[in-house]
């Protein structure tokens, strides 16, 4: 809506009292034009507002709707269906995922809580860059360092403790507290035959039960001494009964 008044046109004037009445009309004629603005004016001439460019400190009430791809309703809900670009460096697109570029990320408050997340997402980084590099250790056989606990199991390296309970405990190596102990060897190779040593801690087989399925042999130093397949036995090696009560054997002498 526009309003149209004629600029006064005081060239026919001659007298100051012509050139007044040219002025009233000319005022008359503006003051009808904007009683009529007025009366007419409704909500419909502010539905649309036609610019190049808005500059305002402060937009209140109703919807910013920008090419229905960005809009903000009256209560500062955004909604937007195209993407959110910033500088090229981070993107998110319509469907809400984040792609980050380039830039860096500094926290501009001294929040404590900011602090410990910030001391938080280091240590995740640290544990995960370990996690990922013990993982690969466990599986070639060189990890030294650490303990997983799951719901299920410990794995570590080395367990102390006072006392440890339990159904079943797995393992091939018992060893004494000393550094060079003594320790006990439990199964074969391939675990299947009830073996069992005794070892020195400066090495060498002490004692030996030795199961080869048809017969078990019990051995001391490297040799046997006594094989028995449970209803027959067999000794081995020179026998010195000399410091010994012997009874219910009965003596034979070869002619």
């Amino acid at each position: 809506m526009a309003v149209n008044i004629p600029v006064p046109d005081y060239s026919n004037a001659t007298t100051l009292e012509q050139k007044f009445e040219i002025l009233a009309d000319s005022y008359n004629m503006l003051r009808k034009e904007l009683d009529y603005v007025l009366q007419n004016l409704s909500t419909e001439n502010f539905n649309s507002i036609f610019a190049n460019n808005i500059t305002a400190k402060n937009l209140k009430g109703g919807n910013i709707n920008i090419n229905d791809a960005f809009i903000v309703d009256g209560e500062g809900n955004v909604i937007m269906d195209g993407t959110l670009n910033i500088a090229g460096l981070i993107t998110v697109d319509e469907q809400g995922n984040m792609t980050i570029h380039g830039g860096q990320m500094t926290w501009a408050s001294s929040d404590p809580k900011i602090d410990e997340i910030d001391s938080d997402l280091s240590d995740v980084s640290i544990v995960a860059t370990t996690a990922s590099g013990n993982i690969a250790k466990l599986a070639n056989g060189t990890y030294i360092g650490g303990t997983f606990i799951t719901g299920k199991s410990i794995s570590s390296p080395y367990i102390e403790g006072g006392k440890i309970e339990g159904i079943d405990i797995i393992g091939s190596y018992f060893k004494g507290s000393g550094a060079n102990s003594a320790y006990i060897m439990i199964g074969a190779e391939d675990g299947i035959y009830g073996d069992l040593r005794l070892c020195r801690g400066s090495g060498g087989i002490a004692f030996q039960i030795h199961d080869n399925a048809g017969n078990v042999f019990l051995g001391a130093n490297g040799g046997q001494m006594l094989a028995t397949t449970g209803s027959n036995t067999v000794a081995y090696g020179a026998w010195d009964f000399s410091d010994a009560t012997v009874t219910g054997v009965p003596l034979r002498f070869s002619s």
